[in-house]
């Protein structure tokens, strides 16, 4: 965050649009901030929801679709948390 602050992207990004995602992807400091996204946070967030699911009974095939939509839509939640 604060490299994004002290170096921006010109023109900025608008990430809900593809051509604002490609636009973003092609610098690495973002590439590598996304890649550290998925490596790190996107894992334990599904290990959560993998142990809790086996903690309380739910059928491992029951957990996919939930780590689908917490790999796919959890980015996009923050930026709406965020207005």
């Amino acid at each position: 965050m604060v490299h994004n602050l002290k170096y921006p992207i010109p023109g900025g990004v608008e990430i809900m649009k593809l051509d604002g995602i490609i636009k973003a992807f092609s610098y690495p400091d973002v590439t590598f901030a996304a890649w550290m996204h998925f490596a790190a946070f996107d894992c334990l967030i599904g290990l959560g929801i993998v142990t809790d699911a086996k903690r309380v009974g739910v059928p491992h095939w029951m957990c996919i679709p939930c780590l689908l939509m917490c790999m796919l839509v959890g980015p996009v939640s923050g930026d709406i948390d965020r207005g």
